[in-house]
This record gives C-alpha cells, sequence and structure tokens, in this order.
C-alpha cells in the first residue's frame, strides 16, 4: 500500500560494530603478547582489571638474570625484544628465541615452559623502585613486574647468542675497570656506566 512520504517510518540506521576498546597502553604490544594465549580476550580483560596475565611459554623462552646483568645486556645490544623487571627480586627476563640460547649457560636462568605473568604492554609502573631489606615483608603487588622494553608487536625477539655477546662485551668493559687504579677513558656512547661496575662483576661471579 502506498503511504504519502510524510507517514512513511524513518529508516533505522545501523551502528557499525566496533571491537572490545583495549585499555590504555600499546594496543599493538598488547595484541601481539595476548595472541601468544589460548585465550586472547581473557589477557585483555585482566589487563583492562588492571591485573598481570599469564602468558605461556612455548612460542618464547625466558633467560632471567640479575638486575645488573640485564642492565649491562642493554647498555650493549639493540633494545627491540620485550624485556620485564621485577624490582622487589632484582631480575630482569628477556624473551628469546626458543632453541637459541643453551640451557646451561653462565648469564642466567633459562625458563622453556610455564607461565609469566606480564602486565599490560605500555601501561603497568614499578610498583616500587628499591630492593627488599632483608627480613622485610614483600606483597604480592611489589613482585609485580615492569616493562623495560615493552613488547611494540612486531614480535622481535632476543637471540641467545645476542644476549651472551652483548654480556660478554660488557664484562670485558667492567673488568678493565677493577684493574685499573686511575680513571679510565671514557666508555663509546652506549656502554654501561662506570658505576654500575662492581655490582655487574659480583653478580656476574655468582652466577658462573
Amino acid at each position: 500500500m502506498y503511504a504519502p512520504p510524510e507517514h512513511r517510518p524513518a529508516p533505522v540506521l545501523l551502528q557499525p560494530l566496533t571491537p572490545p576498546a583495549l585499555p590504555p597502553g600499546n594496543p599493538a604490544g598488547m595484541r601481539w603478547l595476548a595472541e601468544l594465549h589460548a585465550d586472547p580476550q581473557s589477557c585483555l580483560d585482566a589487563w583492562t582489571a588492571g591485573r598481570l596475565a599469564g602468558i605461556p611459554l612455548g612460542r618464547f623462552e625466558v633467560l632471567r638474570v640479575s638486575a645488573s646483568i640485564g642492565y649491562a645486556i642493554l647498555q650493549n645490544g639493540p633494545r627491540t625484544a620485550p624485556v620485564l623487571h621485577t624490582v622487589a627480586l632484582g631480575t630482569t627476563d628477556f624473551f628469546l628465541i626458543p632453541g637459541s640460547m643453551p640451557a646451561h649457560n653462565s648469564v642466567g636462568m633459562l625458563q622453556q615452559t610455564g607461565v609469566l605473568p606480564c602486565p599490560a604492554p605500555g601501561r603497568a609502573l614499578p610498583r616500587r623502585r628499591t630492593l627488599p631489606l632483608p627480613g622485610e615483608h614483600v606483597s604480592p603487588e611489589d613482585l609485580a613486574p615492569t616493562w623495560l622494553v615493552k613488547p611494540d608487536g612486531s614480535g622481535d625477539l632476543w637471540h641467545g647468542e645476542q644476549v651472551l655477546a652483548a654480556t660478554h662485551s660488557a664484562y670485558a668493559y667492567f673488568d678493565s675497570l677493577s684493574h685499573h687504579e686511575s680513571t679510565p677513558a671514557p666508555a663509546q656512547p652506549g656502554a654501561p656506566r662506570p658505576e654500575a661496575a662492581a655490582q655487574f662483576i659480583a653478580a656476574s661471579r655468582r652466577a658462573s
């Protein structure tokens, strides 16, 4: 039946579907990290709620080293692959290409299985900025890690040989400082600061 224009129902405008909003931070890095989980949405939900998301190892491995060694590695190598830091534990976690690092090495502890708790890339901040004193109570919130190098969505991972080379380069530099009574010449750009030498050498020898 014909209806005059003034009596015709107004057309219904369909709103385009939009994907669920990601929490503030680094969207590309979040999507890449979440896709490493069997249920990516559960990771995004955890990050939106301000919680850690457990990312299973397998498509990447983790090399856990002391904070001083981790600092030296970052000073002597590129900063393109993810690195986590837990202030309360004094540890640094490097995301590695699977199979690229020997299980028995002089740098740190290699983790090939299990789950790694991760904050939202580009969002979380360290819960504390100092190491706990002996006997001091450490809460679960204190143990939450933060990103030194957050995932950028490219999928880049550290190669084990790259980490070893950066560590050996830093150790050689630090060791040269410990054998000179006078102030050494300024290091090349990107070299570790001299004041980190004592910490690095002590940590390296404990790890070896």
